[in-house]
């Protein structure tokens, strides 16, 4: 029942994160090289760090209706799961955009450390969570989350210390302006729509099962269909 829980936060996480984050991550990505020659990397990302504060907030009022009207169910407590959803959506992110972006700078080492030592940081902080306070789908959350902000600070430290600053001595006047949300929409839609049908298909029967069959059923069979699709 314990693992049901994980794989029911998880999958609220994943719908926000693939709907509102990922198509805009995308989109950073394919432009963050050629924004570093120009001394516009930190600007910009610090743009993205807005929205992601502003996508978290929504995800978390989003909780609060959902599960106000009884059409989710997690399980928890209404603060555990605002933290959870709001922590995870601004760790994971933090992490998923600061070290591949080091990868694509150049910096290929530094990402391969960093991403080897999230994996490993995560599972120790989360293990030692279950085993010293509770053996509870929170604490093993909480976790992973201490695991990777504590990498995560790292790779931002050095992310900002190897980005280009301004040929100038003040930097550009950039700005959002509405060509930009239009060029970004653009590219994000079909990403949105694609992130949308493939959560419905792969993660979405979740909350159906729990509601029919109940946690240990859902624990035991999306465990068993993760290692099997996972290999």
């Amino acid at each position: 029942d314990e693992m049901a829980r994980i794989f029911l936060f998880s999958s609220a996480v994943t719908f926000f994160a693939a709907t509102l984050i990922n198509p805009v991550g995308m989109f950073i990505n394919r432009r963050l090289y050629a924004w570093n020659l120009t001394g516009k990397v930190r600007r910009y990302v610090n743009y993205f760090w807005l929205y992601l504060l502003v996508v978290s907030f929504i995800a978390a009022g989003l909780m609060i209706i959902l599960v106000g009207a009884n059409l989710l169910t997690f399980h928890t407590g209404l603060v555990w799961l605002l933290f959870l959803i709001f922590g995870s959506l601004m760790i994971s992110t933090m992490n998923l955009t600061i070290i591949p972006g080091l990868n694509l700078l150049g910096y290929q080492a530094w990402f391969a450390y960093l991403t080897l030592a999230t994996t490993a940081m995560s599972l120790v902080m989360a293990v030692l969570m279950v085993m010293l306070v509770k053996p509870g789908a929170e604490y093993w959350m909480v976790g992973l989350l201490l695991g990777q902000v504590l990498i995560g600070l790292v790779g931002v430290k050095v992310f900002y210390k190897r980005i280009k600053s301004p040929a100038s001595e003040e930097e550009p006047e950039i700005g959002v302006k509405r060509n930009h949300v239009k060029l970004l929409w653009k590219f994000a839609y079909p990403i949105l729509i694609g992130a949308v049908l493939i959560w419905t298909q792969t993660q979405s029967y979740r909350f159906f099962m729990e509601r029919s069959l109940g946690l240990v059923e859902v624990g035991l069979f999306v465990a068993g269909y993760g290692i099997s699709a996972a290999i």
